[in-house]
């Protein structure tokens, strides 16, 4: 809760408190690496535990004994798990602070880091994480976030501040002789892509082209209203409101009666209708580079109950007023595997045909509280409609030529 207000400190004046950038990321550090050591104790239990196991003088009870305590092992790695994936979540917040939404959900599409502890570089890069903000640098170490998987370092610059957030550009570090040649030739050459990507929108995969399309507003969230909703939330209760027409937030309360769930799912039983039922919850588990959090709840005392489980949030769309809302661009949702599948109502062009809606841009609706207006607007309809009916007319007009 204290690095949630210092990171609400640090939205409000991003430029001037700068400073709190680097002492925040110092205290993630230190929380972090505690974790970190945590785990390293408990697997080393575990190991012995399974070595002992594997004693031939075990009686059947000393051995189930020795199974229940290898399983409590195995079950105390989960908490600093969570706690260190919660603690990159405001690592998360300080580069979304500074940089633009967009352009750094490109830098998730890599593997974990795994631990920051015990890795090799970790003393220089700590050595220039700190000299960078002793010289007034606005630097995020990577390690610290769940979003930024590229490099080693994110460095912004608000003095050339454009709309919509800070230009950055990626670092990394390599101390003696550089490691692994071929390994820091990839992680260039990702990098490199990454940037080539965001500068010019497009991007060629081995499963076809990548177009980037801009949004045509800015985007609309009930934050402020999901905080509302889980302050007022009755003890062993619930609450059901609906934000819009079609968009309903469900949030209960984690002693409530599970035996009585069909008290709050009635409603939205109705013969005909066709729902789509998110979990919010669930989008902390995921690394997808949506916008924080911390970031997104207006209450630290909310937030710790949200990362604590102590209440589950569902949103809950109904799909049938959407189609409704979509109809008059020849277009409707069915369900797809991992997606909704955008069907040609009128179109006659069968290489249009239909496209995906992808699982991460509908867990939007989940995962950062956007408006359902706002999400019809822009990506099921708008710029995406218009831009994939180019994309793929230029397409077919290559092949033809």
């Amino acid at each position: 809760m204290s690095l949630y207000a210092r990171v609400h400190e640090l939205a409000e004046d991003r430029v001037q408190k700068g400073h709190l950038a680097f002492e925040i990321q110092e205290e993630l550090l230190r929380r972090i690496v505690q974790a970190e050591n945590r785990i390293r104790k408990v697997r080393a239990l575990a190991q012995q535990l399974k070595r002992d196991l594997s004693s031939r003088e075990n009686t059947r009870a000393i051995s189930n004994e020795i199974r229940g305590k290898y399983q409590a092992a195995e079950n105390a790695t989960e908490a600093p798990k969570t706690l260190i994936r919660t603690l990159r979540t405001i690592g998360d917040s300080i580069a979304f602070i500074y940089g633009d939404r967009h352009e750094l959900k490109q830098l998730v599409r890599n593997g974990d880091p795994g631990f920051i502890s015990g890795k090799r570089g970790t003393r220089l890069e700590r050595k220039i994480f700190r000299a960078a903000s002793e010289w007034g640098a606005t630097i995020v170490m990577n390690d610290l976030t769940n979003s930024l998987r590229h490099a080693d370092f994110t460095l912004f610059r608000p003095d050339l501040w454009p709309e919509g957030g800070s230009p950055f550009f990626l670092m990394e570090a390599k101390s003696g002789r550089g490691g692994n040649r071929k390994r820091a030739e990839r992680q260039v050459k990702a990098a490199q892509a990454i940037h080539k990507y965001i500068h010019t929108d497009i991007a060629e995969e081995e499963w076809g082209s990548r177009l980037r399309v801009a949004a045509r507003d800015e985007i609309s969230h009930h934050g402020e209203l999901i905080t509302r909703l889980a302050q007022n939330l009755p003890g062993r209760g619930f609450i059901v409101e609906e934000a819009e027409r079609g968009l309903h937030y469900v949030i209960i309360d984690g002693a409530f009666d599970t035996d009585n769930l069909q008290e709050i799912l009635s409603p939205f039983n109705n013969f005909g209708k066709m729902m789509a039922f998110l979990s919010v919850n669930e989008q902390k588990k995921t690394n997808q580079g949506y916008y924080p959090f911390p970031l997104l709840i207006h209450d630290p005392e909310v937030l710790f109950r949200f990362y604590n489980g102590e209440f589950v949030a569902s949103i809950i769309v109904d799909v049938g007023y959407v189609n409704d809302r979509i109809a008059a661009h020849g277009i409707a949702i069915e369900f797809a595997e991992d997606a909704w599948k955008i069907v040609s109502l009128t179109r006659g062009d069968e290489d249009w045909g239909e496209y995906y809606v992808s699982s991460r841009a509908i867990h939007l609706l989940a995962a950062e509280f956007i408006s359902l207006q706002w999400f019809i607007d822009n990506i099921l309809t708008g710029p995406l409609l218009e831009g994939m009916t180019k994309f793929i007319a230029k397409k077919k007009h290559k092949q033809c030529g």
